[in-house]
């Protein structure tokens, strides 16, 4: 039998992620409605867990699914991804207000109290964010996962700590 549980932070697993990105593309394509995902990345989380130890870095892992699980929207999926990576699958939800979502969820984790944090460059335990959105960015469901990781590492290249959505990424190109 296969789980959809991942056992560290009790959260979706990336099995059950793509079965329901896959049934939400589907139900948005249908009723042409929007459907944006978040992939959030802890920042400089092998510092934590090297300078910690795992048994930290495992702490560490599920209060930040606690605050997610938490804090997002009855509606949303909360899922992990694998290692420190989360994913987001929001129905019915336009980019404007996947952002808002984001931006809330970012500034409660930096508000978080993670032990011995101060190991971390600025004191403090953070997370980029990436976002994209159907149908603006993509028309494929898998590309979604793409151009919110796209994203999210333009977050962590221009200073980590912060929410970059993937249309913001084609226009700076054009």
């Amino acid at each position: 039998m296969m789980s959809y549980t991942d056992t560290k932070t009790g959260l979706h697993n990336d099995r059950y992620m793509f079965n329901r990105l896959t049934e939400e593309f589907a139900r948005s394509t249908r009723m042409k409605i929007p459907l944006s995902l978040i992939l959030i990345d802890i920042d400089n989380f092998k510092n934590y867990n090297d300078t910690l130890g795992h048994l930290a870095g495992d702490n560490a892992l599920r209060m930040v699914a606690q605050v997610l699980h938490q804090e997002a929207r009855e509606e949303d999926i909360v899922c992990r991804y694998g290692g420190e990576e989360f994913v987001i699958i929001l129905p019915n939800t336009d980019a404007k207000s996947a952002h808002l979502v984001a931006e809330r969820l970012r500034k409660k984790i930096y508000e978080t109290e993670f032990l011995k944090e101060e190991v971390q460059p600025g004191g403090v335990l953070t997370s980029s964010f990436g976002i994209s959105t159907f149908p603006q960015d993509t028309t494929e469901p898998k590309a979604l996962i793409d151009c919110a990781d796209k994203a999210m590492y333009k977050a962590k290249k221009t200073g980590r700590n912060k929410v970059i959505q993937y249309h913001s990424l084609v226009e700076e190109v054009i």
